[in-house]
């Protein structure tokens, strides 16, 4: 039950600091907003080796999700005015996708090694986990900041201001408004139903020896799906490739609710094909959609509505405990399709396709 509570607190941090972390890095720049992401990190291991008890894993876990919140947005910003700067915008999504598959990648590497550290040395693991911090800590300090119109004005007056500017951004311009929605719906879901994985598997059948190479499977069709995301979209197009996300993953989820047996676990792996090959796909549609003095701050709008919809997380874990890990997953399921459709008739429904004419240049 603390563990419990001590994530939703990482995922409430998360979402409160979204927006405000992206209007930093618009203004003081991605590369500090960057550096500073990683020094929150630092404190939160720091504290969790450190203190005992409730209340310093509280803390630590808050800033462990304000850590989360100012690297969200910021490094996308990062990634796609270095590349515009560089004339080669149009390999963000490549480069984004690699980018995301490296970090599943680690992700595996990570849960393996965990998994034959801890039992012996929990210290050791999260000591491990400071060295490769302070490692991307450092390369940080190497970024080379891209040329962007920074704002000179800085105060709170200014910094409210981007923020109103930046809002009224996203509401008006139809492919943000509901492309940041898109993500922010999906995502969230596939943050909550990674929790009734081991649940649903043991439902399933599958015996716990096999959990391990289950995750290793199923980040290996992550990384594969995030890494060949950007020649996907180029063979089935941008807007075929953003409707399939609520597609697939809609009718997996509800697959999940309805096979319950080996079989249905099949289903989970195609949950992670959309987790793999959702992100490089609408972060490149939202950056090609938004200028740079306000791209951090737009991109974080998909952060946050991500995090509005992961705390929901202890409802759909009431289902859980009140009916079945199934019965849960198959109302994430509904709840896609339902949103999908409505996200995707605002999207494409009157014949509003994103065009290049509308890409900002």
């Amino acid at each position: 039950m603390e563990m419990s509570s001590l994530v939703l607190v990482q995922m409430f941090a998360q979402t409160l600091f979204e927006i405000p972390s992206g209007v930093i890095a618009d203004f003081f720049g991605r590369k500090r907003t960057l550096m500073l992401a990683g020094g929150i990190k630092l404190a939160y291991l720091l504290i969790i080796i450190l203190c005992y008890g409730y209340w310093p894993f509280f803390i630590g876990w808050f800033l462990c999700g304000v850590s989360d919140a100012f690297e969200s947005g910021a490094d996308s910003a990062f990634v796609f005015d270095t590349l515009n700067q560089l004339n080669r915008k149009h390999e963000y999504g490549k480069v984004e996708g690699r980018g995301f598959s490296l970090t599943l990648l680690g992700w595996g590497i990570g849960s393996i090694l965990g998994g034959l550290i801890i039992p012996y040395s929990y210290e050791l693991a999260i000591l491990l986990h400071i060295f490769a911090v302070s490692i991307s800590v450092i390369i940080s300090f190497t970024y080379i900041e891209p040329n962007y119109l920074k704002k000179n004005d800085i105060c709170i007056v200014a910094y409210i201001s981007h923020m109103k500017t930046s809002t009224r951004f996203v509401w008006n311009n139809v492919h943000i408004k509901w492309l940041s929605l898109l993500f922010g719906t999906m995502f969230g879901v596939i943050v909550i139903s990674h929790i009734f994985y081991q649940p649903y598997m043991k439902q399933a059948g599958l015996g716990i020896e096999y959990f391990g190479v289950f995750y290793f499977l199923a980040l290996f069709v992550s990384f594969l799906a995030s890494n060949y995301a950007h020649n996907i979209k180029l063979i089935l197009g941008l807007n075929i490739s953003i409707m399939l996300i609520p597609i697939l993953l809609g009718v997996s989820l509800i697959a999940n609710g309805l096979f319950i047996n080996l079989f249905g676990i099949i289903f989970l792996f195609i949950n992670q094909l959309v987790f793999g090959f959702m992100r490089p796909i609408i972060l490149e549609a939202i950056n090609n959609c938004v200028d740079s003095s306000k791209r951090a701050t737009v991109l974080s709008f998909a952060g946050f509505l991500q995090g509005l919809i992961a705390l929901s997380a202890p409802f759909f874990g009431f289902l859980a405990d009140t009916y079945t890990p199934a019965f849960s997953l198959l109302i994430l399921g509904i709840v896609v399709c339902l949103l999908g459709c409505v996200i995707l008739y605002k999207q494409f429904g009157k014949n509003v396709f994103i065009r290049s004419s509308e890409l900002i240049t």
